[in-house]
């Protein structure tokens, strides 16, 4: 990452010519935010949006840099979570990551409630950010196991109406634009009349919503006035909203678009300061692409912007006054420019069941990452993909929820203009606070994870109940390969292990020393982001039009937990490139199956470990453990790392009440080690045969965790019918998902149709190192 999109942030910051330094300051602090703050945007695929209980939701993981869209391998894992209507996380993952981005599976367990749910993602560094800049996308599960929650008392349809002012403000004398957004309680668009409402009860306007539930009036509030706007509904519901309160002084900015590809900015202010200078910047993702100075005349300001200037995508336009503090703000959207005539070609379009597809899959210029998926279509589920392209481009860029965010990139007829920008003025949102990247103070609490996944965890001192610093800690992993981290905690008494190649669920040991640091208390803390979004799941109803097709389903996933659980429970082992211990090949290493087994580990070290020595406290009755250090010829006792299962012993002689029948292998290391910043002169693990540390007791201060590391890859099962054998077996195949494949390698793609006839969806997604996306469908029928 810092080899390429930093220099090449430079080169656009560096070379693009402005005309103007009143806002280079502004402009070199936005810069730098970004360079030091390079933010990610994670995209999931998944192969459909409606499932039943027993199902599997198979999702593919993009990562793309936020400012020019293009793969960013910088974080190594991201976390996945469903969330159900209250946003408690239900399911959670955390998915290993490489440049291809990563790929995941959630198992929906039979104790599910119906209803809709939301899929998010992101990494621990966009944990810096609001949790609205997070991947979200909702998904539909039924459980046709378990009698539907008690419907609630039958009300009134809930609708939602928002206000929106162009710019930001209302001002008292100046007139603005205000958009409205209406909505019912599936965030569907409303349809009806708004009336506007002076607080004498007067109607001042009245207006309908051009599309999707959205329009504008326009105002000029009075000093003192108060406003709202009802809704009357075609159904003869109404709903109603405050119109946001407008200040006494301020500015207020119109945009219009030109028909000559330009762009007209008027900026009114009702604040007397003669020929005051004002300051327009254009920012496409952080990269700054036009700076204007203007002179209010008469309180009235234009600037003119060229569309051409701009970055395709969501630009912000923001109004500076002449103390360069940031008082207007205004989106703009210009389409990208898509890859069109890409398409996906099966081999015919109709097939027989248990019949083969071939497929030819378009591909993308250089390296690229794509992933295919294949479901049925029916009443419950429709054809509606939010593609990586309408992501990227656009629906990340917005605040809320966007209907149909694929009309946005329809041929820009007046009437998809015209949408377009009342999307811009509903759905504001900024990545960034100016605040922040004027006062130069970023709140970076979360580290990119550049290795792999980062374990962190809280120190405290038990006497003070206080946060400790520079207290070390360790933490072992017992499970194979065994792993041993240190770290020390900072000044927030935070420790932070990089614990890298990590899969499956396991225990972790956390420990201080209780030699030299016995008051305190190691707390691990969750990876997972403790704030959330304010895109709660819509209001979930079934039809009765749908109760076959949910039959169907519920039909489905019963015959395929029956006949083909073993085929859709498999999973695949993690590829660890070192499946050595954290300490590499030791020096000397002794399988106690090949020698005479002792009853005590006093025996097994006299009898046959030379390069450890036992000798006697006292009286003799005291034993003690002494490793020989081949470098400085001598025996130590001090400052000796003796292990079991990775797990370090601070009291070497402990590992004299470790059972040898419970171990099955001792590893030597007989000079200097280096551990963090301790230096040991020498080490010893015993390796027990279940990772039990030879059900040696720790130390009581020790913490055992259950812990779950990067998920195990689940296998897609496929089945192939190529023999006549397979194709003619009375077993069902009652799958609704034909194909999922998170990495497609191949310019053909095969796979086998099965019993349920009906309409498929073929859906295939990427992105390529330049950042183009690809985002195509077709459909297939089984007759």
């Amino acid at each position: 990452m810092k080899k390429y999109f930093i220099p090449f942030l430079a080169s656009v910051f560096a070379h693009k010519s402005f005309g103007q330094t009143e806002l280079a300051t502004i402009q070199s602090k936005l810069f730098t935010y970004t360079k030091t703050q390079l933010p990610e945007k994670v995209f999931l695929h998944t192969d459909k949006t409606f499932y039943t209980v027993g199902e599997t939701i198979w999702f593919k993981v993009y990562v793309v840099d936020g400012v020019f869209h293009k793969p960013l391998p910088a974080s190594k894992v991201a976390y996945i979570e469903l969330l159900d209507k209250a946003n408690a996380p239900v399911l959670r993952a955390k998915i290993s990551l490489n440049e291809k981005g990563g790929s995941g599976s959630f198992q929906l367990p039979f104790g599910l409630s119906s209803g809709h749910y939301i899929i998010r993602g992101y990494t621990n560094w966009m944990k810096n950010m609001e949790a609205a800049a997070f991947f979200e996308e909702q998904l539909t599960i039924v459980n046709t196991l378990k009698s539907p929650e008690a419907a609630p008392e039958k009300k009134s349809p809930a609708y939602a109406l928002q206000l929106f002012p162009e710019g930001g403000n209302l001002v008292n004398g100046l007139s603005s634009k205000v958009a409205f957004h209406v909505t019912d309680q599936f965030g569907k668009a409303a349809q009806g009349r708004g009336y506007l409402i002076n607080e004498k009860n007067d109607t001042l306007s009245s207006f309908t919503p051009f599309k999707f539930g959205m329009g504008h009036f326009n105002l000029t509030p009075q000093t003192g006035d108060g406003y709202k706007v009802v809704f009357k509904l075609i159904d003869g519901n109404t709903v109603s909203a405050a119109v946001p309160k407008s200040f006494e002084k301020g500015y207020a900015m119109q945009l219009e678009e030109l028909a000559d590809n330009k762009l007209k900015i008027t900026v009114h202010t009702n604040i007397q300061s003669g020929l005051s200078e004002i300051f327009l910047l254009a920012q496409t993702r952080q990269v700054v692409k036009s700076v204007q100075k203007n002179l209010l005349s008469n309180g009235t300001a234009v600037f003119v912007v060229d569309k051409n200037s701009l970055g395709e995508g969501v630009s912000q336009l923001t109004l500076f006054d002449n103390e360069k503090k940031p008082v207007c703000e205004r989106l703009f959207f210009v389409q990208p420019k898509l890859q069109k005539n890409i398409s996906l070609n099966a081999s015919k379009s109709k097939y027989a069941t248990r019949e083969k597809v071939e497929l030819s899959i378009p591909s993308l210029e250089g390296q690229a990452t794509m992933s295919l998926a294949v479901y049925q279509l029916d009443e419950l589920q429709n054809g509606n993909v939010l593609g990586i392209d309408d992501y990227l481009w656009l629906t990340s860029e917005l605040s809320g929820t966007v209907e149909q965010p694929s009309y946005y990139f329809s041929p820009l007829t007046e009437e998809v203009k015209q949408a377009t920008d009342y999307l811009m003025l509903t759905h504001g949102w900024r990545r960034f606070k100016w605040e922040t990247v004027l006062n130069q103070q970023p709140l970076l609490k979360f580290q990119r994870e550049q290795h792999g996944h980062l374990v962190t965890g809280k120190v405290t001192d038990i006497r003070t109940n206080t946060v400790a610093k520079g207290i070390q800690v360790y933490l072992s992993i017992p499970n194979s390969p065994q792993k041993l981290f240190t770290a020390t905690s900072d000044s927030t008494g935070l420790v932070h292990f990089d614990v890298m190649d990590y899969f499956g669920q396991g225990e972790v040991i956390v420990q201080t020393n209780p030699k030299k640091d016995s008051f305190y208390r190691v707390d691990i803390m969750s990876p997972f982001a403790e704030t959330y979004s304010n895109n709660l799941p819509l209001v979930f109803a079934i039809s009765p039009a749908q109760k076959n097709s949910l039959i169907n389903r519920s039909i489905s996933m019963q015959a395929n937990h029956l006949y083909l659980l073993d085929s859709i429970s498999r999973f695949m082992n993690p590829l660890i490139a070192d499946t050595l211990p954290f300490y590499g090949k030791p020096l000397y290493s002794y399988n106690l199956e090949d020698f005479v087994r002792f009853n005590t580990m006093e025996e097994v070290l006299r009898e046959y470990v030379r390069e450890i020595s036992v000798g006697v406290k006292g009286s003799g009755t005291s034993l003690r453990f002494k490793l020989f250090n081949e470098n400085d010829r001598e025996l130590y006792s001090d400052d000796i790392l003796v292990m079991t299962d990775g797990i370090p012993l601070f009291n070497a002689n402990k590992a004299f009440s470790i059972d040898p029948l419970k171990i099955k292998r001792l590893d030597v290391i007989n000079r200097n080690y280096v551990l963090g910043n301790n230096l040991f002169h020498g080490l010893a693990n015993f390796t027990s045969y279940n990772g039990t540390y030879g059900e040696l007791k720790l130390d009581p201060k020790a913490i055992t965790i259950d812990y779950e590391g990067l998920q195990s890859q689940r296998e897609f099962y496929s089945p192939d019918y190529s023999s006549e054998t397979l194709r003619s077996s009375r077993l069902p195949d009652l799958r609704h998902t034909l194909l999922w494949m998170p990495d497609v390698a191949t310019k053909q793609v095969n796979f086998y149709t099965g019993d349920n006839k009906g309409k498929y969806l073929v859906v295939l997604q990427g992105i390529n190192s330049k950042g183009q996306t690809i985002h195509t469908t077709s459909e297939i029928e089984v007759q």
